[in-house]
């Protein structure tokens, strides 16, 4: 089937399946209304029924004959070709209704949760919200089952469905990670102003029930998506992004957030700082929890990332490299923070002895604030960025390819840029204020209170772009900027050895591959790639004068020969 009648068949297929499930919902709605005796808000007219009986029924018949005729077309040139069973555009298909009925059904799902756990009362109609659940069940259990039936996709359709199943992982972790931080923080709360039990009270409302809810719908779709669907995915770079990049970050930003939230409390109360103990208390009641369960989501993905990392270290170090940068970034973006705080406490001190009625210092115990904060960000940056960036550094001693990795040079070129517009800004500030001063015959006292943020930007920004100039100056020294050769280098490998093999060469030769596979049975030993054949095809490719390589494995033996591309 060509790629246009491809598109027009799914095309079709997508937009009166929903049109279809819609009506469908719209009837069950009416349904469900009469058996519970409910009517929905907007129903303010006798004509209301009938409307959506002759709306639900309209869509459903003439959408769903539609769908029908398409959809069984579709299946029929789908049962004749097992490539079509594996097309991207049908993964596609597939997996945006998957997606889509996934999420419909988790966020109206834990709606009818909360309602039951509310008592089901009768004033509230959920007759709307039941009808969508079941629908969007039935509509993702039909695609499930047709897509596990399929022949296997191809890397295009994949990647589709980790996409599919990794979003609804991400989603659903997020909504019980959500609903246990605010369980434990209304627990924490209710234990430390009352004595009233969990079930007492005005603990039991509406909120702790939808956070419960949530929990009670998160974990089983989460269960099945990540534990289920993604078990046998530890080859993939999506993973390795889902891992890295979302679960580990987010929970070691969520643990860095609670924690300096609650040690510049805790420094606040022990500096004697004005502020209310029970304001302190609040935020304890939130950062606690947050903190616990940011530790737990990163120590058990973090756990994953290490048990899969044996078989795949070429795979996930993409992803790896780019997780250690963020977060050297942000202890940086800390210990810079701090910096700032303490030379704006320094100064503060300074003009407060020059001229102690200054409005800016005039209040009791006024830099113990700050100094809590300096102190909780320098900190905590700190101890960030020292446990990250000594990785870093030492990955970039051990392999030269990590120089010219483009996370690195993102990194190096955004804290350089951001340094340098701050000493500028900063020097600009300084010099306006000098002369401004000398030509207005302003004090000592005016001048440094207006130039004190000029003066933090440039002595926390000077040392930043020094280092980091540094840094890409060795970079560029050891070929980070080189040019590459105009290479074309292609290697023909089996289609499901491609992947491994592939990715491995690129990773060595810092540099894309045109894959030729195939499909059928053969003797070679494509599952493996040794680390001493991997050096000898780069020495090859490397020892070649040819701008057109092919890597093939032939004669027991892996080649590289030159070849020419002719019209």
């Amino acid at each position: 089937m060509s790629t246009t009648r491809r598109v027009y068949f799914y095309a079709v297929c997508l937009v009166t399946l929903v049109l279809a499930a819609w009506g469908m919902g719209l009837l069950l709605s009416l349904i469900f209304d009469s058996l519970l005796g409910t009517h929905p808000a907007i129903a303010r007219t006798r004509s209301y029924p009938s409307q959506q009986l002759a709306l639900g029924l309209s869509m459903l018949v003439i959408a769903g004959v539609v769908w029908t005729i398409h959809w069984r077309i579709v299946q029929k040139l789908s049962a004749a070709n097992p490539k079509e069973g594996g097309a991207a555009i049908r993964k596609l298909y597939l997996n945006s209704i998957l997606t889509a009925s996934a999420l419909t059904a988790l966020i109206t799902g834990t709606a009818i949760m909360r309602w039951i756990l509310g008592g089901a009362p009768s004033g509230e109609s959920r007759s709307g919200a039941l009808a969508a659940l079941l629908v969007s069940l039935a509509v993702w259990y039909y695609n499930w089952r047709v897509d596990t039936a399929d022949a296997p996709p191809n890397p295009g359709g994949k990647t589709l469905q980790r996409w599919c199943w990794y979003v609804l992982a991400g989603w659903s972790m997020v909504v019980m990670s959500l609903g246990a931080i605010n369980i434990l923080a209304l627990l924490l709360d209710r234990g430390i102003s009352s004595g009233d039990s969990f079930a007492q009270g005005q603990l039991w409302n509406s909120h702790m029930q939808l956070r419960v809810a949530g929990i009670m719908l998160g974990l089983p779709w989460w269960a099945f998506h990540w534990l289920h669907a993604a078990r046998n995915d530890q080859g993939s770079s999506l993973r390795q992004v889902y891992l890295y990049l979302f679960a580990i970050t987010a929970g070691a930003l969520t643990t860095l957030v609670s924690l300096s939230v609650t040690v510049f409390r805790v420094l606040q109360l022990l500096f004697g700082s004005a502020l209310n103990w029970q304001t302190g208390v609040n935020s304890f009641v939130w950062t606690l929890p947050a903190g616990l369960l940011g530790v737990a989501v990163w120590t058990y993905h973090w756990q994953i990332a290490r048990d899969e990392s044996g078989n795949i270290e070429e795979r996930q170090s993409s992803a790896r490299r780019v997780y250690h940068y963020i977060m050297s970034g942000l202890g940086l973006a800390g210990i810079a923070s701090g910096g700032v705080s303490l030379i704006g406490l320094t100064i503060n001190i300074v003009l407060g002895a020059i001229d102690p009625s200054s409005v800016m210092v005039s209040t009791p115990g006024w830099w113990k604030d700050q100094l809590a904060l300096f102190l909780v960000l320098l900190g905590i940056g700190l101890a960030v960025w020292l446990h990250f960036w000594p990785k870093v550094q030492g990955q970039v001693i051990r392999s030269s390819v990590e120089r010219a990795a483009r996370s690195r040079k993102v990194y190096l070129y955004t804290f350089l840029c951001i340094s340098i517009i701050a000493v500028v800004a900063g020097l600009i500030d300084i010099v306006y204020q000098t002369l401004n001063a000398l030509l207005q015959s302003n004090t000592v006292f005016d001048t440094l209170d207006r130039m004190k943020w000029g003066i933090q930007a440039f002595l926390v920004a000077a040392p930043s772009v020094m280092y980091h100039f540094a840094l890409l100056r060795d970079d560029i020294r050891g070929g980070s900027e080189r040019a590459k050769e105009s290479r074309t280098i292609s290697i023909i490998v089996p289609r499901e050895a491609a992947q491994k093999i592939v990715t491995r060469l690129e990773l060595a030769l810092g540099q894309h591959l045109r894959t030729i596979s195939f499909e059928g049975e053969t003797a070679a030993p494509w599952g493996e790639l040794s680390e001493e054949q991997t050096q000898t095809i780069i020495r090859s490719i490397a020892a070649s004068p040819h701008p057109r390589l092919l890597v093939i494995y032939q004669d027991a033996e892996w080649k590289v020969l030159p070849y020419e591309e002719r019209s």
